[in-house]
């Protein structure tokens, strides 16, 4: 095999840099809500321009983050946010959980129930210009640590137990059932769908979201939940 030329390897380099880096996902922004690993959130999508958002996903294949957005007069905005073009939520935090939509139904006032699965996680890294309604950005992976310590296995061990019993006494439909159950089986979609069904507090739930060890969520939620 022949050797590239030093032109040949930097333009290489930079083709894998800016494909790693321009990856893009479409931006939905709720107030103080976000979305874990593994869970799965139905969401009534009624406004135009997240109606077109959705087909445009779906059709594209392109993911939907579910972004925590803050208002002003909320908190103090920091490097941990993006401010984004919004009406109401002018600032996000930057580490999401996305995944491509999957349409439940379409109703005869147009709107639409949905269902967004947590498939990844990524850090917004600044909104791209468009002529779309809604608002698109540029991420990279936000990858962690998932080797789980031995220290920690008997503390995830009761995580599983308490996520069991609730699946047991909340959810009726064996359906659903059928669906959580495999998912509690994996460390990281039990921590995700705990956080996310067990754990009230919306600001709790995105600093599990951001830790980037399955170790630290697991110290945190036991001792701090």
């Amino acid at each position: 095999m022949s050797k590239r030329s030093p032109l040949e390897l930097a333009y290489f380099k930079s083709v894998h840099y800016y494909s790693k880096m321009l990856k893009q996902v479409f931006i939905f922004p709720l107030p103080k809500i976000s979305l874990q690993p593994g869970a799965r959130k139905p969401l009534n999508v009624f406004e135009p321009r997240y109606l077109k958002m959705v087909k445009d996903a779906v059709s594209r294949k392109i993911p939907i983050a579910l972004a925590y957005g803050i208002r002003d007069s909320d908190e103090t905005v920091d490097e941990n946010y993006l401010s984004i073009s919004h009406e109401s939520l002018p600032s996000v935090r930057r580490v999401v959980c996305m995944g491509v939509p999957e349409i439940i139904q379409e109703c005869n006032d147009g709107s639409m129930i949905i269902m967004l699965q947590g498939e990844g996680r990524g850090r917004l890294l600044q909104e791209v210009e468009s002529v779309e309604p809604y608002i698109i950005c540029e991420y990279e992976e936000f990858c962690g640590s998932n080797e789980l310590r031995d220290e920690n296995i008997l503390l995830l061990r009761r995580l599983k137990t308490q996520l069991e019993k609730w699946v047991k006494k909340k959810v009726k439909l064996e359906c659903q059932k059928n669906i959580l159950n495999p998912c509690i089986t994996q460390p990281c979609k039990i921590i995700g769908l705990y956080a996310e069904l067990m754990i009230d507090s919306p600001e709790v739930k995105q600093e599990v979201l951001e830790m980037s060890d399955i170790n630290d969520k697991i110290q945190y939620i036991v001792f701090n939940c």
